[in-house]
């Protein structure tokens, strides 16, 4: 029973991961996507990794998304 609830588990991680992937290709909601997507996939790296990191790092690629589109307004907003 508790590997149920530990592979249910790692699918709704999974799952939030990819959705906050989505929001972050919007571009205006990347940068707080991106931040959230970092803390979640160090918050539940355990249950991501058994996909061979492929998750941690969709969340860390997430983040790096979300700083490039911040630095992108930043300096749209300088007037770069």
């Amino acid at each position: 029973m508790a590997y149920v609830k530990t592979e249910m588990e790692a699918k709704s991680a999974r799952s939030i991961l990819l959705w906050l992937f989505l929001i972050a290709l919007v571009g205006v909601t990347a940068p707080l996507a991106g931040a959230i997507a970092v803390w979640y996939a160090r918050q539940q790296r355990q249950l991501l990794a058994g996909q061979d990191g492929a998750y941690v790092a969709l969340g860390y690629g997430t983040g790096a998304l979300g700083a490039i589109y911040l630095l992108v307004i930043i300096a749209l907003m300088l007037g770069g």
